[in-house]
Formats: structure tokens, sequence, C-alpha cells
């Protein structure tokens, strides 16, 4: 699954970085893109619009509106992003524009379908060339690509152009966080949350930054803040579990893990830091069952592998050793 791939992206190594009153409880979550520009979402406190090249997240559905973890939107004005490139690519055909170029794009950057997106995104632009929100996409692209230059250049023309929108600095932040320009990553990303304070992918974001940086009371309470507004958000889950371990809270880094795995299902990076955790609580069963699965969907996984050597040495007799 493309949900998987990006979760586990976001583990950076062995155990490290790698609402309303009213909010209904989360469901699986499926990403919803603006059938057409200018969808209004609402709280009931806090409203905004959904422009092209940006997403939300189905949490529930109540009657004919759907909550997103930032307000609630007509269901009838967002298509799920599986339908999405089918719908837009019918529009192109009829009369194209500059905003289903551009949501087409969004939807194949989702299924990682890189170089379509980026010629999406291209087609955007030659219609409306000061769109920051084309350039910002473009930029995620070209880094997801490995374009870094490209990559760079997108990321500042689009904070040139529209340093209004939270998007525009979010993907700069991106850049500038995966060169290693951590100090400018984090000036970026808090700029974009000083737009929009309901992002919970630029919260997550700056809980990185800030783990990275050994600032773990701030990444957690980032993560937490990314996890109130979307209670399933894998990326803030994992990695707060991560902090949660460096800090020596085992405890709640056990309950993170645990919650991701419900979410997604058995995987072999989160069952073995969740082993490691258990290792430290003493719960050595525990770690070895989580051992034995990680190894059993990835034989070849040294992390794994090694951690569960030492278990063994450990419980050998003294005689054996």
């Amino acid at each position: 699954m493309l949900r998987t791939a990006l979760f586990l992206a976001s583990i950076l190594c062995t155990v490290g970085i790698a609402a309303a009153a009213d909010q209904p409880r989360s469901a699986p979550d499926v990403l919803l893109l603006p059938r057409r520009d200018g969808v209004e979402w609402s709280d009931g406190q806090s409203s905004g619009k959904l422009h092209a090249g940006m997403s939300v997240d189905l949490l529930s559905r109540e009657g004919d509106r759907i909550w997103t973890g930032r307000g609630w939107v007509a269901a009838d004005d967002v298509i799920p992003v599986a339908d999405a490139i089918a719908l837009f690519t019918a529009r192109i055909d009829q009369q194209p524009t500059a905003f289903d170029y551009l949501s087409r794009a969004r939807a194949n950057f989702h299924v990682r379908n890189l170089a379509a997106a980026i010629d999406d995104c291209n087609r955007s632009l030659a219609l409306d060339h000061r769109n920051g929100y084309a350039l910002s996409l473009r930029a995620r692209c070209h880094l997801a690509a490995g374009d870094l230059h490209a990559a760079i250049w997108d990321a500042n023309q689009a904070v040139h152009l529209d340093s209004e929108i939270a998007a525009t600095w979010y993907a700069r932040a991106h850049v500038n966080f995966s060169t290693g320009n951590q100090d400018q990553a984090l000036a970026d990303v808090q700029r974009a949350i000083e737009l929009d304070s309901k992002s919970a992918s630029a919260l997550e974001l700056r809980g990185r930054i800030f783990a990275q940086q050994g600032n773990l009371t701030g990444a957690i309470d980032d993560f937490t803040a990314a996890l109130k507004i979307h209670p399933d958000h894998l990326p803030a889950l994992n990695n707060r579990a991560n902090v949660f371990f460096k800090h020596g809270d085992y405890g709640r880094a056990i309950a993170d893990y645990t919650r991701a795995l419900e979410i997604e299902g058995p995987h072999a990076d989160v069952l073995t830091n969740r082993a490691m955790a258990y290792t430290k609580t003493g719960d050595i069963d525990r770690a070895i069952a989580d051992l034995d699965e990680a190894l059993r969907l990835r034989p070849d996984y040294n992390k794994a592998q090694s951690h569960r050597a030492q278990l063994a040495q450990d419980q050998a007799p003294a005689s054996a050793k």
C-alpha cells in the first residue's frame, strides 16, 4: 500500500525520528480533493476554503457532510483521490483548465506517478504561471523524484509568488529539511503553521525538526497536536512513539506503536521498535514475539535479526554462553 510506504518512510533510523468539542470519532481515512476551487470548510468556529492542489482526509461522515480534521465539508464538494484522476481527465478532455490539471497532478502525486504529476503541474502553470500551489506541488514532486535542484528552485519561486498561503511555506520546509537546512526548514514550517494552524502535516513536520534538534518536549507537543486534528495520522503517531522511547517513556511508546499497528497492520519496522520498548520494560516474551513476527515479514531485516540474537544470547544458560 502506498500509504504504508509513506508511513514507513517517516521512520528515520533505529528508534528515532526518521478540535471542536463535537468532533466525532475518527474513522479510516480517505484522501479527498475539492471538485471545484474554493470549496468551503467550517468547524463552527472558524472556516476556510480548499483550492486546487489541496487535499483533506475523510475522518468520519455524518449525513451529507464530512469531517476532515480541519472542519466539515459538503460531501458533494469533494471526491476521493482514487476517483479523482478519472474525473479530472474527463474534464480536461472537454475543456482544460489550470484547476483540473493541478487537481489531477495532486492525485497523481498521491499514487506516486511523479512524471505524470510534474507534467500536469507544467500544464497547469502554462495556463496560470503565477500559481503558487502548482509550484509548491511540483517542488514536492521533484523532491520525491530526487531532483533537489529543481525542488529548491520551485519551492523558492512558490514562496516568492504566494507568500500568504501555507502550502508554499510547507513545501519549502520539506525541501529544506530534506537537504539538511534545519534552521530554514523550521522557519518555513512555523510560517506555514501561522497561516494554517489546522495542518496536521505541518505540525508533524515541525515535530520531526524539533526531534532532530533535540527538542523532545516540543516534538511531542507537535505530534500530539497533529493527532488531535487527525487521530490516525501515522507519521505523527509513529514519530511520537519514537520520541517517547528516546525520552524513556516506554509505556507510552508501546501504546503508540500498538495503535499504529492497529491502524495499518503488521510492519517489521514498527514491530521491531515495539520489541525494543518491550525489552526496556523487561517484557522479553512480548519482545521476542514481535521480533519473530517482524522477521517473518522481513527475514533479512538486520535490525530485528541483531536484537533477536542479543535476546537469545541474554536468555541462554550461563554454561552455553
